[in-house]
């Protein structure tokens, strides 16, 4: 039997052309279709929304197919409507108007053996689409998919619970997010807990660097959710118990305003490219991420496979990675724990080590599985 493997990638940052697609797509999606048997073939669609009357976006050419390192890459762009955004903000109320709008343009899939999708709303898409031919679907849920958005619109959360009762299987990116969706949403459903992987020869231990000073990084989006404004505290206090140490922000705009009226040695990037993260990583002695959620961040995965020691609160799956020993509770003494944890790495270095659980090939293996099984 010859199976067919459509990879819907949903809810992406927007895609202006070849080369951001190729870094936004996960690589454990190349890796997948690469270690699959000759059996099976697939290709990947990327679903993203464009907001116009939200946002101005740059005038880029888009490529709505094409192939690359032998993969056929669709791209698919849907306009947000100004009823659904404020029905969702203001009344908690998701419309189908998004999602009319996606099934539409993925038509395509139809002619799949399977789909595996990223993303609810393209999940929610296939479902209309395939309403009594029941072609085997495939959801892979990450953090805020279940942590947040289901608990901000009765719509979504509706959906949601629906999805995850109906795929064929559910994967999870964490312990954690498997047991929200168990205690919060349904105990109805397949599910199998597949993490997210990262490719341990790109991010690797053995191109770390000894600094003669500590170098210390935050590394992700500047987000109220990320806990951003504890930064600047987080950092002067280092600081003024570690005087040699130097900082490294990269990320999203908003840093230079946040770190405006810090008086120390910092570094801020507010674009880096995906190809330049070993190389970062390999500066810094200490990842800090003190974020008040989390699913299961790559920031982690890649930081600690790279040599570099990882801090954060104890939020998602982190644990899982890092273990509970380098994380902090939420709550009224979590500002003073963090700076006192960070200091006590500082002062005493120690190796962390990337689970084996991690690893892309187990991972791959895993999810391929369950997608074979369900198929036959």
């Amino acid at each position: 039997m010859n199976v067919k493997i459509n990879h819907v990638k949903a809810d992406s940052e927007l895609v202006f052309d070849v080369k951001k697609l190729d870094k936004i797509i996960n690589n454990k999606t190349k890796i997948i279709y690469l270690s699959s048997p000759n059996s099976i073939t697939g290709d990947i669609i990327s679903v993203d929304e464009v907001s116009y009357f939200l946002k101005k976006y740059p005038k880029i050419k888009r490529v709505p197919l094409f192939n690359l390192e032998g993969f056929n890459y669709q791209c698919i762009w849907y306009k947000r409507s100004i009823i659904d955004y404020f029905s969702h903000k203001i009344f908690k109320r998701q419309t189908t108007i998004e999602i009319e709008r996606i099934k539409r343009q993925i038509k395509c899939v139809s002619s799949y053996d399977a789909v595996w999708v990223h993303g609810l709303k393209s999940a929610a898409a296939v479902r209309k689409l395939h309403e009594g031919e029941r072609i085997p679907l495939f959801v892979t849920w990450h953090g805020s998919s279940i942590h947040t958005d289901p608990f901000n619109d009765k719509n979504i959360f509706q959906w949601t619970r629906s999805i995850l009762e109906n795929a064929n299987a559910n994967f999870f990116v964490s312990e954690e997010l498997l047991k929200i969706a168990r205690e919060r949403i349904t105990k109805n459903f397949r599910a199998s807990v597949t993490y997210n992987g990262v490719d341990t020869e790109l991010y690797n231990a053995k191109y770390h660097k000894t600094n003669n000073s500590p170098v210390v990084s935050y590394i992700g989006n500047c987000l109220p959710v990320k806990n951003v404004n504890f930064l600047p505290e987080l950092f002067n206090s280092i600081q003024s118990k570690v005087p040699d140490v130097s900082f490294i922000v990269a990320g999203g705009d908003g840093f230079y305003d946040l770190f405006q009226n810090f008086d120390g040695r910092i570094s801020i990037f507010n674009n880096i490219s995906r190809d330049d993260m070993p190389d970062l990583y390999a500066k810094i002695d200490l990842v800090v991420l003190p974020s008040l959620k989390e699913g299961l961040p790559m920031v982690c995965l890649e930081a600690v496979s790279s040599g570099c020691m990882f801090v954060s609160s104890n939020v998602g799956a982190i644990s899982e990675v890092v273990g509970i020993e380098n994380t902090v509770n939420l709550g009224p003494e979590f500002e003073d724990n963090f700076i006192k944890l960070c200091v006590k790495r500082l002062r005493d270095p120690r190796s962390f080590k990337m689970p084996d659980k991690f690893s892309l090939s187990k991972i791959v293996d895993r999810e391929l599985s369950e997608i074979i099984r369900s198929i036959h």
